[in-house]
């Protein structure tokens, strides 16, 4: 079971890097414009990349921190598949404690 576990893991998106890719992208088209807020241009960029990769932008999470902007948190992003939302709730809970 834990072998299978390791095998699907490969197989499950990498969060950090896909909201990293995201942000990159966001600055190459609105260099000027803030993430501070959710509805930016930048930030509505990122939410929308984030949604095409896969990814349903929340601000429910504990630990999606409302002092940050919202839109470069991964934290404030859950995968839209049951088994990638299934594991990334498992890595939050397990990195919690």
């Amino acid at each position: 079971m834990a072998l299978l576990a390791l095998i699907l893991c490969g197989c499950l998106p990498d969060q950090d890097k896909d909201i990293a890719d995201c942000e990159a992208q966001a600055a190459r088209f609105f260099p000027v414009a803030k993430t501070l807020d959710a509805s930016a241009p930048g930030s509505r960029y990122i939410i929308e990349c984030m949604a095409a990769k896969g990814y349903e932008f929340s601000v429910a999470p504990p630990d999606c921190d409302g002092q940050q902007p919202l839109s470069t948190q991964a934290a404030c992003y859950m995968p839209d598949h049951w088994l990638a939302a299934f594991y990334e709730r498992m890595r939050r809970y397990l990195k919690s404690i």
